[in-house]
């Protein structure tokens, strides 16, 4: 599906005629052109905007920082939204954040995120994210704060290059807890240790299986850790989203 949209966002994208996921094209800058993105209109009460999407490397994330800046990839498939974009919806009106993510044996996790936003570019493109509030643990917080970097724009904490060790632009630090644009490996490759979307495998157990422990100890053991990194008992993601919604519906520029 490949819906046009004067909206902003998914928020305003999703009509009474609008209600199916897919490709829509919005105008999240005002008074430039429009760009194609995956609105998800079922998750969570739908209008998820998705800034980033992976799922079969049939687009290459180690790329430039203009790349980064402007976007790139396919919405129909793979494809990163642009630093530009992202900020000027951010900046519009408070957002928060979904990781989606799914590894190769179909465990699924997410993480949410009350507050999400991304400063100008004068700025470095500095994240805010802040208020973990579900899913799996928190990997994202520990980059707060953090200008973006890419392996031509080295802007991290770190007296390494983040993006060029780990091959991936994102908001590194002293490197990273999280690294979702990081280089597609399908499965687990230990003769690249800083490669592949990974996140971390971790016990957790949820409420319903609580009262099951004594039965099936197995069963309290859940694939839950959203990290990307630190682990040695990690997992490599086939695929993950990243999305962002407002809190309540957005002003529509006009």
């Amino acid at each position: 599906m490949d819906t046009v949209s004067p909206s902003a966002t998914c928020w305003t994208a999703r009509t009474s005629t609008n209600k199916i996921s897919g490709v829509y094209t919005i105008n999240p800058i005002r008074c430039t052109s429009a760009v194609q993105l995956y609105c998800d209109m079922d998750t969570d009460g739908g209008h998820w905007t998705v800034i980033q999407r992976r799922m079969d490397a049939s687009v290459h994330f180690y790329m430039s920082w203009e790349a980064y800046r402007s976007g790139f990839g396919n919405a129909a498939a793979e494809y990163w939204l642009g630093l530009e974009n992202i900020q000027q919806m951010t900046r519009q009106q408070d957002s928060k954040l979904r990781a989606d993510m799914e590894d190769f044996e179909g465990n699924k996790v997410h993480a949410l995120y009350s507050s999400f936003e991304v400063a100008a570019e004068c700025d470095g493109y500095k994240l805010t994210v802040y208020g973990f509030s579900e899913g799996c643990t928190d990997s994202l917080t520990y980059h707060n704060g953090e200008k973006f970097s890419t392996f031509d724009k080295d802007q991290d904490s770190s007296s390494t290059n983040c993006a060029k060790l780990h091959m991936g632009g994102f908001w590194f630090k002293d490197c990273q807890e999280a690294n979702p644009n990081r280089i597609y490996t399908w499965g687990r490759d230990s003769t690249m240790p800083n490669f592949g979307v990974e996140i971390l495998e971790r016990k957790l157990e949820s409420r319903e299986r609580r009262a099951e422990k004594e039965e099936d100890a197995d069963k309290s053991e859940m694939f839950s850790g959203c990290g990307f990194l630190r682990d040695s008992n990690r997992r490599v993601l086939e695929s993950l989203d990243l999305s962002v919604k407002a809190h309540s519906i957005p002003f529509v520029w006009v």
